[in-house]
């Protein structure tokens, strides 16, 4: 659930701290706004949408019946909770009688909690049963606009009486309106010799479910002629009736014609394959059969490696050459039935016609070896290609199309940073999470978390980041470790999941943007100034109450506020863009600074810039593992080139080798950091001053 917008009509400031509390507890992010008088209840649910209304009853200048009142004058569908401070059965009747959602007792913020999230809940509910009702509105529309302007004859048809025709089917029986083709029959149009066949043809089809079919038969046009058609039968609804959809086509012309427009259709222009939509069609029906048990297969999501750097290296046009390069090649290897498709401008998708996990292994081990073997030529250069593969099984358990292609995705990111840890596995099969025992051990493990907190089971680690243009104020990352019961230090990778999962992460942000704040002012009064960068996960961007939470406590601290510099990883800033996007723009009214880390990895990193403003990119540490190359150091010149004219500092991460030194001083890195310099330490002490 997304945050809720609450709208609290209460004399009480920490009574209502207690029930938002209460509700947070619940994981739901709230964003709350108290209700100070009649006036301002009346201004703020007439201009603003609000989620679910907490009323206290009985207010000295408020009465509730005046607030259930309004909201049923607006005709807004908006739940009223009342909060009264004794049990009154009939208080209760008759509050509930005048519109309230529920009446609950003040005292128990347990039973509000849980009152709010069902009322929010069913009120998402009913907003989305709204918008599917207007989509179907729509759709419907578009549908009638298409069969009226189709060049195919089309009809309606209900217990084989025609209840509507377009111009074209009226055309061929030689009528003007609907009005003289209103109740007459299919078989009026069909030729004697026929008209047995096509009974006998409607009877089996009523019997059926509705599934598509196709008669080839003889009709009797306007003049009296016998024309062979094919007629093609599915199941629709026309004006909320169950109707059975007929379309007629004439010859083999007419279907050579569609037959070629369906193909160019679902072509790829670039590279001759299969283009996404077809893709995506393909893999809704291969679902569907997986499902209803019919037939198992897999959706193999192959990702080309380093495509970015590619693309920096030989331009984007010659980037596209090795793409259709490699769509050749590996078209050679596809078995039968097995569909391939350019899904992405770096990835191809293919529906493999099998389900069996041996026989899927040896078939990308054959593409391994295929393109181990194969060097796409571009201006005389040759141009290795690998990929990373992400496959995810289609079985009876599957879900949906987007749900499948979301767990290829992410199979085929964990393949990579299994490469970027210098393993030799880059395929990935998709894994059901481990199910959950119970709601009680989730919330075991949201007590362990916010235990970890309180008892100082967390702590945090600075790094520090060197600058290569000029001495500058001490500069360091803030990471995040936490101590297991034998004392070993756990990083965020093998918690931070579950923490994000139990809504808890936000917590952990804040407790070390505290500590981060703490550790700087001490260094302040100590007179070293110094900046810290710290990571914030997607849960904290979506958190509203964040950004307010903070600038008390900047403003607490009494410390220069661009000393912090927040730091979002690019994947989720892009997968949160919307909102990455408001929670930067709101950093930088606080004048705090920016950065994006892991910056390059993804296809076009500088469209990020089009919607996040960022004073610092920390470079994927790739760029700099490849530095020493010399396609690798041309790479990252070029990306260090545009960061630079697009006002950005850079951050060389994983330095880790003092030969990368003098490779990415010439290229114009402004910082460096690594393990090379100092691996995360408890102490801001690293000596700045070192000319060494």
């Amino acid at each position: 659930m997304t945050s809720i917008r609450l709208l609290i009509i209460h004399d009480q400031a920490d009574e209502v701290e207690q029930k938002i509390n209460g509700i947070r507890n619940l994981g739901i992010a709230v964003r709350a706004h108290i209700a100070e008088s009649l006036e301002d209840f009346n201004h703020l649910c007439e201009q603003k949408t609000w989620d679910c209304i907490i009323l206290k009853d009985e207010l000295s200048d408020i009465s509730a019946k005046e607030i259930l009142t309004k909201v049923r004058s607006l005709a807004k569908d908006l739940p009223v909770i009342v909060s009264i401070e004794d049990y009154n059965i009939h208080r209760i009747k008759e509050l509930v009688t005048a519109g309230a959602a529920d009446v609950i007792l003040a005292q128990a913020n347990g039973h509000l909690s849980f009152a709010v999230k069902r009322e929010v809940e069913s009120l998402a509910d009913r907003r989305a049963c709204r918008r599917l009702k207007m989509s179907l509105i729509e759709s419907e529309k578009r549908c009638n606009k298409l069969i009226h302007t189709s060049r195919d004859a089309v009809a309606y048809v209900v217990s084989g009486m025609h209840v509507f025709a377009n111009s074209r089917y009226l055309d061929i029986f030689g009528l003007h309106t609907m009005a003289e083709l209103d109740g007459m029959p299919i078989l009026d149009f069909i030729s004697r010799s026929h008209q047995a066949e096509m009974k006998e043809f409607l009877k089996q089809y009523a019997r059926g479910e509705g599934a598509e079919a196709s008669l080839d038969t003889q009709i009797v046009d306007d003049d009296g002629v016998e024309k062979p058609v094919s007629m093609h039968f599915s199941q629709a609804s026309y004006d909320g009736e169950n109707c059975t959809q007929l379309m007629i086509r004439f010859d083999e012309e007419d279907l050579g014609i569609q037959t070629q427009l369906s193909k160019i259709s679902h072509q790829d222009l670039l590279t001759g394959l299969y283009n996404r939509q077809y893709l995506l069609e393909v893999l809704d029906k291969a679902i569907d059969e997986a499902q209803s048990g019919k037939r198992n297969s897999a959706l193999i999501y192959l990702k080309i490696n380093r495509y970015s750097v590619m693309q920096g290296e030989i331009g984007i046009a010659n980037a596209d050459l090795v793409v259709s390069d490699a769509a050749s090649q590996m078209q050679r290897l596809i078995p039968e039935g097995g569909i391939l498709a350019h899904f992405a401008d770096d990835v191809f998708a293919l529906v493999y016609p099998s389900g069996d996990q041996e026989h899927i292994r040896k078939f990308v081990l054959q593409i391994n070896n295929s393109f181990d073997e194969y060097l796409p030529e571009v201006n005389g250069r040759s141009i290795p290609v690998s990929f990373r593969m992400g496959i995810v099984l289609l079985n009876d358990s599957v879900q949906h199309t987007q749900a499948v292609l979301m767990q290829a995705h992410a199979s085929a990111e964990n393949a990579e940073e299994r490469l970027e840890n210098d393993s030799d596995i880059n395929i990935i099969f998709y894994e059901q999470p481990a199910p959950q025992a119970d709601a009680a051990e989730d919330k075991d493990i949201e007590f362990q978390l916010q235990e970890a907190i309180e008892s100082g089971q967390f702590k945090i680690l600075f790094q520090p980041i060197i600058s290569l243009r000029a001495q500058n104020q001490p500069f360091y990352e803030v990471l995040l470790r936490m101590i297991s019961e034998d004392g070993t230090e756990i990083s965020p990778n093998a918690f931070i999941d579950a923490a994000a999962s139990q809504k808890v992460a936000e917590k952990i942000d804040r407790w070390v943007v505290v500590q981060s704040i703490k550790a700087l002012a001490l260094k302040y009064q100590s007179g070293e100034p110094t900046r810290l960068i710290i990571n914030l996960t997607p849960q904290t961007l979506i958190d509203q109450s964040f950004i307010p939470w903070l600038s008390m406590a900047l403003k607490a601290s009494r410390l220069p506020h661009d000393a912090l510099v927040f730091q979002l990883p690019e994947n989720e800033a892009y997968r949160y863009l919307k909102e990455a996007k408001v929670a930067c723009q709101a950093l930088s009214e606080l004048h705090c600074k920016i950065s994006i880390s892991r910056f390059g990895a993804m296809s076009n990193p500088f469209n990020i810039f089009r919607h996040i403003q960022t004073d610092f990119v920390k470079i994927d540490g790739s760029f700099t593992r490849e530095s020493g190359e010399e396609e690798g150091s041309k790479a990252l010149a070029e990306l260090v080139e545009t960061a630079h004219s697009m006002g950005k500092l850079t951050i060389a991460s994983f330095v880790e080798e003092v030969k990368v030194l003098t490779s990415l001083y010439s290229l114009g890195v402004n910082y460096i950091q690594g393990y090379y310099l100092q691996s995360p330490a408890e102490t801001m002490d690293y000596d700045f001053d070192d000319d060494d």
